[in-house]
């Protein structure tokens, strides 16, 4: 383990605000950068090399691209289908709030039935509001 410590190093991030982006700066940053480090070998695990190819134009190698599992990307296709946007499926407050947005829109589309059994089913008579629930012989109010 310490052989691999002084032989290995690790680019985790390279980051260029947007006015200097586009005029090769993370390429010279980096190009410059690798000599400095003293190290043998540089690693860089880099989501975005997909579409920016910088480490390569600075003379570092591609090694391997994993790919998501199938699983994962038909989640996200059903969800993008639903209304996410898929790049902030990874923030819980977006799912929150989006969820939220969702549960209103079903309570408004639903309470809008006239016909009163139809009401009641779609929760105008209280539903979708609080209710008492028996939990064995504790009762407790719960959100719906």
């Amino acid at each position: 383990m310490r052989e691999l410590n002084e032989k290995l190093a690790r680019v985790s991030r390279v980051v260029v605000h947007p006015k200097y982006r586009a005029i090769g700066a993370s390429v010279k940053l980096l190009k410059e950068s690798l000599p400095l480090c003293g190290r043998v070998y540089v690693e860089m695990i880099a989501v975005m090399a997909r579409y920016n190819p910088f480490a390569e134009h600075a003379a570092m190698k591609r090694v391997g691209e994993s790919q998501p599992d199938k699983s994962i990307l038909e989640a996200i296709e059903k969800l993008e289908q639903l209304g996410f946007t898929s790049y902030l499926l990874a923030v819980s407050e977006y799912n929150q709030q989006k969820l939220e947005g969702t549960v209103k829109c079903v309570k408004k589309i639903l309470g809008n039935f006239t016909y009163p059994f139809n009401r009641r089913i779609a929760g105008a008579h209280g539903n979708f509001k609080n209710k008492i629930i028996s939990n064995g012989s504790k009762k407790r109010k719960a959100k719906m």
